[in-house]
């Protein structure tokens, strides 16, 4: 065991550098700057020559205006959908106020999709169906399964309507981490300052990174995703059911009971929703993907004697250069889809998506996020609260979207207006509740202000409390952190 004086100094000013290092990223992910396409797909082609076998040859980059045309685009080049096929949908949500908004987004992805895919690029997308044989492909895919991958899958035998990330960039990036793990712990295993530098980027930068916008877009483009098709699918499945028989259906296993379920056309859509759903989930923020690496990144900067090897310095350097170019697209055996950064990019002092007027997150095509505190919201609930009403708001059957009208609307007015129920009165205020669907309950205690008002009026307010409690004044001592029998308010005079 190495003595003290054997332990590594590092300086405090490292702890300074880390913190200036770590606000660097946190621009890098935050920025609406355009992306420059040249220093962006040589990080791209040289990642992949990095961790591709020899002579493998160079992915095809796509690029896209914004993450839903990334998405559409690898799933309708995946099943072969068409123009014609889209004008059959009607992709129009509540987080798509309106239809030339749609369609405008077709149209730019199309006009995307023209310029870019020759025949060439189009075969890179279009795989043979899935074997008989190899049936039980996916579910070594860590995609798809808990498990850990018992061999390396050959990508080729990729089903059509399926989106598998190219593992060798995970598999390289975790191997890569695993090893920078090993060498700083064995290096600086007895450094009470190493802990301390790994707890501030834990702090600082990777728990922010993991929560990210692509998070909010993940979940809305699951959304859009499920909408445009049928009726008969929404009523069928649930979208576990509906992603688990799509997932049977490109098996080969539940053909016969798809065919007779649905026409051709519908067929072709059911295909382009499979594939737009696990290409939503393949959707990469990639600097939540380098997760530790920016942190041994400027360790060895800091601490060149760090026995980190060239081959790994290289790597390391390749991943980072993707990271700071780029911060969504999504990975594939032979070709990578990258979007465009956004022209609006807001948030809360938490760092969360935010933005009280207008979208908080929009894309040059038009792909716009809503979003209060990171909720994902209709457009209308941000540009027009005053059109929210208690009726809406006990209409709304999203339990986050529902919260945020009510935080809109005003909890104290809601209470009020909504008629909630009076389950307690006494000396102290008065008990109501609100039930709601999908949620736990709204209660608050009504109470008397101490100080009257400057013209000698009483006011009252609200105070939220735990839907368990049960008399009013335990929710008044509850608000002083007491028990209910401990709480003795002074009598007003």
């Amino acid at each position: 065991m190495s003595s003290i004086s054997d332990t590594p100094v590092i300086a405090d000013s490292v702890s300074a550098g880390l913190t200036d290092r770590n606000n660097q990223w946190l621009s890098v992910v935050h920025s609406t700057a355009p992306v420059d396409k040249e220093i962006t797909e040589r990080a791209i082609k040289a990642l992949y020559a990095a961790v591709a076998a020899p002579n493998s040859e160079e992915p095809a980059i796509l690029w896209c205006q914004s993450p839903w045309q990334l998405v559409a685009m690898c799933a309708a080049l995946q099943t072969n959908f068409t123009r014609t096929d889209s004008r059959q949908l009607n992709v129009h949500t509540a987080f798509i106020p309106s239809s030339k908004e749609v369609d405008d987004l077709w149209e730019k992805l199309w006009r995307q999709i023209d310029i870019q895919v020759n025949d060439t690029v189009r075969q890179k997308f279009l795989r043979p169906k899935l074997a008989k044989a190899q049936a039980n492909w996916f579910d070594d895919v860590p995609f798809f399964s808990k498990k850990e991958p018992s061999t390396e899958p050959d990508l080729s035998s990729m089903p059509t309507s399926m989106v598998v990330s190219n593992l060798k960039i995970t598999q390289n990036q975790i191997k890569l981490t695993k090893e920078l793990h090993g060498v700083c712990g064995i290096r600086l295993a007895e450094n009470a300052k190493f802990a301390q530098l790994k707890q501030q980027y834990e702090t600082q930068l990777r728990s922010r990174l993991q929560e990210n916008p692509t998070t909010q877009m993940r979940a809305n483009l699951m959304t859009m995703a499920s909408f445009p098709f049928h009726p008969d699918f929404s009523n069928m499945f649930s979208m576990q059911n509906l992603v688990k028989f799509g997932f049977e259906v490109v098996r080969g296993n539940a053909q016969v009971e798809f065919d007779k379920a649905y026409k051709p056309e519908e067929r072709k859509q059911f295909h382009f929703l499979i594939a737009t759903i696990t290409g939503t989930a393949a959707l990469t923020f990639v600097p939540s993907v380098v997760d530790w690496l920016p942190f041994y990144e400027y360790l060895c900067e800091e601490l060149p004697w760090l026995p980190v090897g060239p081959t790994n310095k290289k790597l390391l350097r390749c991943y980072l250069d993707v990271a700071r170019s780029v911060t969504n697209c999504m990975f594939l055996d032979k070709v990578v889809l990258v979007s465009q950064a956004p022209l609006v990019f807001k948030t809360d002092e938490n760092g969360r998506l935010h933005s009280e007027l207008g979208p908080a997150l929009r894309f040059s095509d038009g792909y716009q996020l809503h979003v209060w505190h990171g909720t994902t919201v209709p457009s209308e609930v941000i540009d027009n609260p005053s059109a929210i009403n208690v009726e809406s708001i006990l209409k709304e059957l999203n339990a986050e979207v529902r919260r945020v009208k009510i935080d809109r609307y005003g909890m104290s007015k809601f209470i009020v207006d909504c008629g909630a129920e009076k389950i307690h009165e006494d000396e102290c205020g008065i008990l109501y509740k609100k039930t709601l669907f999908n949620d736990e309950p709204i209660v608050m205690v009504k109470v008397l202000n101490s100080t009257p008002e400057p013209d000698g009026s009483i006011k009252s307010y609200f105070l939220r409390v735990p839907p368990t409690i049960k008399t009013a004044r335990e929710a008044v001592a509850w608000t002083f952190d007491m028990k209910p029998e401990e709480y003795r308010p002074r009598k007003q005079t």
